[in-house]
């Protein structure tokens, strides 16, 4: 069922706003940070989350042969993955949005696989602060980079996305820029809107099974997904799976727009 998340939470018990004393007598508040459960018994393999978030587009932009695209959703936990070894990273109490930015090749489409991405936001009280977002792998957005980030008060934020893009080798002799290229975004943060996001909270027959959510509309990007086998646009030498996940191994003769 699709609902705002200030619904869920009050449905769940929690509020957006939950009051507490201070010690000074001041009535100040605490912003509710809960997310639902993990699915139990959870395969080893992709499975269907418990929820699914929806997110606010602080804008979209194209520099010369590269877009990026700036948004935001709820703060939540995520895993970072290194080799077969996973570690849970948890929401803290400070954390405000989780910042994303998704970062593509504006002449095929295609994500830049391996940018250097960081992001750096001034808030209305002029207070500057930067990150590293991690590189991510989402069913629904695909590879991105993003972070839990904590921004301070309510208000107008401006954030400058820089991206060294890749040196990846190419397949012809096409060359391309690999110098940093900058974004400038501009986005009102307000919590009460944030918690107006869409939340569709995933019916507990279909969360941990086996399978994915469908992915969202990125517009000027793709989500990194590979056509099947069968609709493959060069000749496809075997094909493989992990984790749930298809892979197709191909060759081509034909030189690319970006080919690692």
């Amino acid at each position: 069922m699709r609902r705002s998340r200030r619904a869920f939470l009050a449905a769940t018990g929690a509020s957006g706003l939950a009051a507490t004393a201070g010690c000074l007598g001041f009535l100040e508040t605490e912003r509710a940070t809960r997310e639902p459960p993990l699915p139990e018994n959870r395969p080893d393999a992709a499975y269907v989350p418990s929820h699914v978030e929806g997110m606010e587009m602080a804008g979209m932009q194209t520099r010369g042969r590269y877009g990026c695209a700036l948004s935001y959703t709820f703060p939540h936990r995520f895993w970072l993955v290194r080799g077969s070894d996973t570690d849970r990273v948890n929401v803290r109490g400070e954390d405000d949005v989780h910042l994303m930015a998704s970062v593509w090749d504006a002449e095929s489409g295609l994500v830049l696989p391996e940018a250097n991405v960081t992001i750096e936001h001034t808030g209305p009280e002029s207070e500057t602060s930067s990150l590293t977002p991690w590189q991510m792998l989402s069913q629904q957005m695909g590879v991105h980079h993003g972070d839990n980030v904590e921004l301070g008060p309510e208000g107008n934020y401006d954030v400058t996305v820089s991206v060294v893009p890749p040196t990846t080798r190419r397949s012809s002799a096409e060359s391309a820029s690999t110098d940093r290229v900058e974004f400038d975004f501009s986005f009102t943060f307000d919590r009460a809107t944030l918690d107006d996001l869409p939340f569709e909270d995933i019916p507990a027959d279909r969360e941990g099974s086996e399978g994915a959510v469908d992915p969202m509309d990125m517009q000027s990007a793709t989500l990194s997904q590979a056509p099947s086998a069968e609709e493959f646009p060069i000749s496809v030498r075997g094909t493989g799976e992990t984790g749930g996940a298809e892979l197709v191994v191909a060759t081509t003769g034909e030189f690319g727009d970006l080919a690692g």
